[in-house]
């Protein structure tokens, strides 16, 4: 299954973070995880915004678009989503990233 996500589009959403079915608006960030000897690990989640569930999440040492784009796999391969899905991000870098726009 090919994808292609439209980086620094138009606020799709427009503001509204919520959804009338499932798998038709996703959301995604990162935040980091400061463990306990003092080393980070940085954390990428994909929640549906129609019931707030985690339909991926994917840690690493690293904040980048390997990671971004691991973590839409995963919930690609686990949602299964159809056509006229949206992806909202804060269209940071690794989101908006030329590895990130087209992949299989």
């Amino acid at each position: 299954m090919s994808f292609l996500i439209y980086p620094e589009s138009s606020n799709s959403c427009k503001a509204r973070f919520t959804a009338d079915a499932k798998n038709k608006l996703w959301w995604t960030d990162f935040t980091y995880i400061r463990l306990s000897n003092g080393k980070i690990r940085y954390n990428g989640t994909i929640i549906v915004l129609y019931d707030r569930s985690a339909v991926a999440s994917l840690d690493s040492s690293y904040i980048n678009t390997k990671l971004a784009i691991a973590t839409l796999k995963r919930a690609i391969n686990n949602e299964k989503p159809g056509s006229g899905l949206i992806l909202h991000s804060d269209q940071g870098c690794p989101f908006t990233s030329w590895n990130y726009p087209e992949h299989e």
